[in-house]
Parts: C-alpha cells; sequence; structure tokens
C-alpha cells in the first residue's frame, strides 16, 4: 500500500540511496554477507542524530544513540531468551554505576564504584559527577526534566555528595514534599539519567550556557559502553567499544557503524549485505520478506502502543457515542494480521501490559459494525465525516488507516485521511494542546510507548484535564481528584481500584482507544544474535555479538 507506492515514486533516489551505501560498505570492509569482519556490524537507522546531551535529546534517534553512550547508575534486569535474544523483566533494578543502595523513605543512597574512568579524559568517575548530572536535568528543560519529574526530582538541591563515592537523593512529588515514590528508582535506569564528565563539561560553560548544553550536544563524556569514533552527517556515524569496561564485560563487536539509509529499502541494504540490523520503518510485510530470504527476525512485546486519541470538544466526535462507535468498528484483527503481519497483539488496556494496575475494560469493543451503527442512530448524527490524523513518515500508518477508512465505511462513517510528516504533524500535535490549531479534531492515531509497568505516567499526561499530551481534551473532575490522590499513594489497594475506576471511565469515554502492543520488532543477518529489548524500543548495542560458528 503506502509503502510500495512511496518506493515507487522515489525509485530512482532509492536506488541511488542503495548503491551510495553499498560502496560505503565496501569502502569500509563489510562484504556482501554484511558481517565478514567478526568485530562490526551495521546498524541501518533512518536518520541523523540531532542531540547527543542525556538531558535533551531531541527524538527517538538520539535517544537511542545516547542509551550506547553513556552509563547510569542502576540498570535494566535481562534475562536471555530461546531466541539469543535478551529481554528486561519489569521494574526490577540492577546495579550499574552504583554497586549498592540503601532506601529510607524518600532518600536513596547510592554507593559508587571507585574503579570507573571517563575514557575521553581519564577522569575518575565521583559522586560530584553523579549531582552535576543529575540536577542539570530539570535546570536544562527537554525530556530530562519530565523523566525526572517522573522519578520526583525537580531541583538540584535533593542531590546531597556525602563523599567521593556516595551520594543520596531525596525524591519529592509535584508539591515539593518529600515522598517514596513507586517509580523513582526504576526511573534511573533510563537514558536521561546517564552520568556525564562534569570536569571536561564544565570547562564549556558560558553566562549564556551554564549547563555546557551546546557543547554536550555536539560532544561525548560518558563512560560507554561505546564511544563516536568518527562522523559523517547524513551519512555514518562510527562507535568504538570503550575497553576495557568496568563492568568487566567488553562488548564484542569493538566497531559499530550506524549507517543513515533514508528512504532506502531496508530489505534491499540487509540483502546486499549493506547493513546487519533494522528495526524502524519497516513494513510486517517486509519482515516477512527478511525471514523469508534466511534473515533472524525476533518480535518482543516492548509497550509500543497503537492506539487513537478521539477529540472530545467539538464536532461529531464531542458524542461520547460516536467515539464508541469508532471503536466498534475499528478492524483490530485485520489491522494486526494484514499491517503487522501478525506482529503483534490486542491492546487490553492503555497502560503498559506488564503493568499490575492494568484491567481489560477495552476488551468491550470488538468489532462489530452492527453495534457502531446502532451508537451512531442513537446519536441522531446519521452518517459522519472524521478526520483521521497520522505520520506519513511511519510505514505501517497509511496501511493501518486504508484497513480503518474501509472498515469505518461500512458503519457510516466517512474517514477523511490526514497524513502529515511527522515533524509537521508533532508541532501540530503540540500547539492543538496548548489551545491551537482548531481544525485538528477527529482522530489522532499514534504510538505511544509506556516505558514504565506502572499507571502514573500515562494517567497524568494523557487522562488529566491539564495532562501535557491530552490531546483529546478529555475532562473529568473523578479522573483528576483519584489520580492525585492515588498517584503516589503507598496503599495499594487503594491504589488498584483507583486505577480501575479510572481506566473504566476512560475506556467508557472512548476518548482513548488502543488497538494493538506491537512490540518491537528487528532483523539482523543470519551471523549475528544478541538483540536486547528493553521497555523503551531501542537498540541495546553492547549485547550484540557473532552467532557460534557451528561445525
Amino acid at each position: 500500500m503506502f509503502a510500495v507506492r512511496r518506493r515507487s515514486r522515489v525509485a530512482t533516489v532509492v536506488g541511488a540511496v542503495v548503491l551510495a551505501l553499498t560502496m560505503a560498505a565496501c569502502g569500509s570492509g563489510t562484504s556482501s554477507t554484511g558481517t565478514t569482519d567478526q568485530s562490526q556490524v551495521v546498524v541501518g537507522i533512518p536518520s541523523d542524530v540531532n542531540s547527543l546531551d542525556p538531558a535533551n535529546t531531541l527524538g527517538s534517534q538520539d535517544q537511542e544513540l545516547v542509551l550506547n553512550l553513556y552509563d547510569r547508575l542502576v540498570n535494566l534486569k535481562m534475562h536471555p531468551g530461546p531466541d539469543g535474544t535478551q529481554v528486561w523483566d519489569g521494574l526490577e533494578v540492577t546495579p550499574g554505576l552504583a554497586t549498592s543502595w540503601d532506601v529510607a523513605g524518600p532518600t536513596i543512597t547510592f554507593h559508587l564504584r571507585d574503579d570507573v574512568t571517563f575514557p575521553g579524559s581519564g577522569n575518575k568517575m565521583t559522586a560530584n559527577d553523579v549531582k552535576w548530572s543529575f540536577e542539570r536535568l530539570p535546570a536544562v528543560g527537554g525530556n530530562g526534566k519530565n523523566q525526572a519529574g517522573v522519578a520526583g526530582l525537580r531541583d538540584g538541591n535533593q542531590i546531597q555528595v556525602i563523599d567521593d563515592h556516595t551520594v543520596s537523593i531525596t525524591f519529592t512529588d509535584p508539591s515539593g514534599a518529600p515522598a517514596q515514590l513507586p517509580v523513582s528508582l526504576p526511573n534511573l535506569r533510563f537514558l536521561q539519567f546517564g552520568v556525564i564528565d562534569s570536569q571536561v563539561a564544565k570547562q564549556h560553560v558560558t553566562a549564556e550556557d551554564p549547563w555546557a548544553s551546546d557543547w554536550l550536544s555536539k560532544n561525548v563524556a560518558g563512560t560507554g559502553p561505546y564511544t563516536i569514533e568518527s562522523r559523517q552527517p547524513g551519512q555514518q556515524i562510527v562507535l568504538k567499544a570503550v575497553t576495557p569496561r568496568w563492568n568487566g564485560t567488553d562488548p564484542a563487536y569493538k566497531t559499530v557503524v550506524l549507517r543513515i539509509t533514508g528512504d532506502a529499502d531496508p530489505v534491499g541494504l540487509m540483502k546486499t549485505g549493506v547493513v546487519d540490523y533494522v528495526s524502524t520503518g519497516v513494513t510486517g510485510r517486509q519482515f516477512d520478506d527478511l525471514a523469508a530470504n534466511g534473515f533472524t527476525v525476533v518480535n518482543q512485546q516492548v509497550a509500543d502502543i497503537l492506539r487513537m486519541d478521539v477529540s472530545t470538544e467539538t464536532g461529531p466526535t464531542a458524542d461520547p457515542r460516536v467515539r464508541q462507535a469508532i471503536a466498534y468498528a475499528t478492524p483490530y484483527d485485520q489491522i494486526i494480521s494484514s499491517a503487522f503481519s501478525g506482529r503483534g497483539q490486542r491492546a487490553h488496556t492503555v497502560l503498559n501490559p506488564q503493568d499490575p494496575f492494568g484491567t481489560k475494560d477495552w476488551d468491550r469493543y470488538q468489532t462489530d459494525l452492527d453495534k457502531a451503527r446502532a451508537l451512531l442512530a442513537e446519536a441522531g448524527t446519521g452518517p459522519v465525516t472524521v478526520k483521521l490524523w497520522y505520520n506519513a513518515d511511519v510505514a505501517y500508518n497509511e496501511d493501518t488507516a486504508l484497513l480503518m477508512q474501509q472498515s469505518f465505511a461500512q458503519a457510516g462513517i466517512t474517514l477523511d485521511l490526514q497524513a502529515r510528516p511527522g515533524s509537521q504533524l508533532q508541532t501540530m500535535w503540540k500547539g492543538h494542546i496548548n489551545g491551537g490549531n482548531p481544525e485538528m479534531t477527529g482522530i489522532y492515531l499514534s504510538n505511544a510507548t509506556i516505558w514504565l509497568d506502572d499507571p502514573d505516567t500515562f494517567m497524568q499526561q494523557w487522562a488529566t484535564t491539564q495532562g501535557a499530551s491530552n490531546w483529546a481534551r478529555y475532562s473529568d473532575p473523578e479522573v483528576d481528584a483519584l489520580q492525585q490522590q492515588f498517584r503516589f499513594s503507598s496503599d495499594e489497594a487503594g491504589r488498584k481500584a483507583a486505577y480501575a475506576t479510572i481506566q473504566g471511565k476512560i475506556a467508557e469515554s472512548a476518548h482513548q482507544i488502543p488497538i494493538a502492543v506491537l512490540g518491537r520488532t528487528v532483523a539482523v543477518s543470519p551471523d549475528v544474535t544478541g538483540v536486547a529489548f528493553g521497555p523503551e524500543p531501542y537498540a541495546r548495542l553492547e549485547y550484540l555479538s557473532p552467532k557460534p560458528a557451528t561445525s
């Protein structure tokens, strides 16, 4: 559908891109199999990066790279799978740059390793580096500030250096009162909490830039597992493993080439050996093609949820019965089987599928065109036209939109497809949330990746009246009150009951309609193994390794 037509329109350009990338691959020593050099692996990425600053990454490509350039105090707990993959274990936490920690109510005291050196400078990592790295998160702004706020870190004064290898953090609720939050420690596993070489970064501080943000957006000051060896803007980034690693396990691949593929066909790039690893921007049919040609294709149910936000303020969708009709008209199974080639599962909740607070309230909405037509008749609207907004840069969105358009038409709902480039759509989305773009009504098709197995983040951003991601403009005083009362509560039974009530109300309102848990799918060359899946949909390069030769 969309992906095929898009390639045909740019066939000449894509052919040139493939040729250029193939020549680059040959020049870097990669053979037609892509993995002759067992010390190197080539990862295809769709676009270049914009910022290397852990506190202020500007997109998913930035975040994926930063994840591999900086270490954190604590890590995910990973389990090996039978297919060579590594899979994270919910909210579990393991030591990283901190060897251990003590929890005393809202305060966590971290005991740091004393043998970690920043490879770029030779400086020893100390508690002062941790303090400076963390106190700049709320000061700089960006997604680092947001993630720090989720953890309960809102001000640098919450961080205290006890000695060179001991640092404590007292977490707070939004009012500033010390609070023992359920997700404070697990949050510190995420890329925004990468520890920076403060001595080096401070050399680039100016009066206009007190946190060296400009320098850190272009340079690396972390402890590994990789650092940037060279960069050709718009073409590739070459990463070099930091060895020996402080944790005693060096990355198997000493060199990782991040090759920027743009609009090039990922199937062609894999088959010609230009890249060994692809994930982003690949359709279900393309993954099928790669699997049929001997490449390894693996999927895990990372909480990447395809869903609809449905406007509650104006137009036909202001009537909850119309929103419910949309939910009943959605061809859930067809979308999973066709647009995603069966890689995915029906989403029962808007929350992370591993969240113990999740309910199955959305199971009430099975595809039922008669029910959809009956609800429209009850609403007295007759046939309606609804805009469907979606990111044209995401390969599977067009397929999904066309399947929805066909199904909705049978229920009496005409979908007016509004495809937009991702950057433009993101600007429009933010503008609408902030009171602008009044024409942006109807349905917003998007993905939400819920990193934490806890309901607070999603409910605060998408379900409360002033939520930062509340595109649907949903408002319910009871939901607001329950969220504020129980988001940080230690009353687990009360919290569970509150979030069950909230999910029931959201499902009834149908302003949030989860479609499918897509997870994350990765294709690698036959002699590459060790694909790692964390709660965020990013490659963890240090786990990749050459597959052992079989006799």
